[in-house]
C-alpha cells in the first residue's frame, strides 16, 4: 500500500506556495518590488497579464514576452516583442520572470527558468480570474478545464433565464 510522507511534501508545498501569485494584491506587491518583468507565455494567460499591466499603468516594467518555441507564437503582442526563451536569456539575466501559463505547463517552464538562474513567480488561475473580473467589471467568469470561458458562461446564463 502506498502512503504519503507528509514531512517530505510540506517543504515542497511551502516553497511552491511562495512562488505562486494568487490574487491582485499579491501581484501588486510583486510589481512594487520589481522593475524588469518578463512574461513567460504568449497564450491566454500571457496576453491577459500583458493587458492588465497596460491597464494598470505598469507597461514600463515589461521587458518582453518569452516562449519555449516562437514558431507557435506571433512576433509581438501589444507592441511587446515575443522571443524564444533561449535567445532572450542569452542576453538578459537581470530580469524577473512571471510564468503566465496554465497549470499543465508550469513544471516544464519552471525547469527552463530555473536553468537560467533568474528569479520568477507563477501566475495562478485565481489571479487570471481576478484580472478578468477587474478588467471587464462583470465578475461573470467560469472555469472549464483550467481555462476561463466567458462565452460559455454567457451562453449558460442566457439559457438559465
Amino acid at each position: 500500500m502506498f502512503t504519503k510522507n507528509i514531512e517530505q511534501e510540506e517543504p515542497f508545498h511551502y516553497w511552491k506556495k511562495q512562488k505562486v501569485l494568487q490574487n491582485l494584491e499579491e501581484l501588486s506587491a510583486f510589481l512594487r518590488e520589481t522593475e524588469n518583468v518578463v512574461i513567460y507565455g504568449a497564450g491566454d494567460y500571457g496576453k491577459k497579464i500583458i493587458d492588465y499591466l497596460i491597464f494598470a499603468g505598469e507597461e514600463r516594467k515589461i521587458r518582453g514576452i518569452v516562449v519555449t518555441k516562437r514558431k507557435h507564437s506571433d512576433r509581438c503582442y501589444r507592441k511587446v516583442k515575443i522571443q524564444e526563451a533561449s535567445d532572450f536569456f542569452e542576453k538578459n539575466k537581470n530580469c524577473f520572470v512571471l510564468i503566465a501559463a496554465s497549470l499543465e505547463h508550469w513544471f516544464a517552464i519552471e525547469e527552463i527558468v530555473c536553468a537560467q538562474e533568474v528569479s520568477y513567480r507563477i501566475m495562478a488561475q485565481e489571479l487570471y480570474i481576478d484580472i478578468c473580473r477587474k478588467m471587464d467589471g462583470t465578475g461573470k467568469y467560469s472555469v472549464k478545464q483550467g481555462i476561463l470561458d466567458p462565452e460559455r458562461q454567457a451562453l449558460h446564463n442566457s439559457t438559465q433565464k
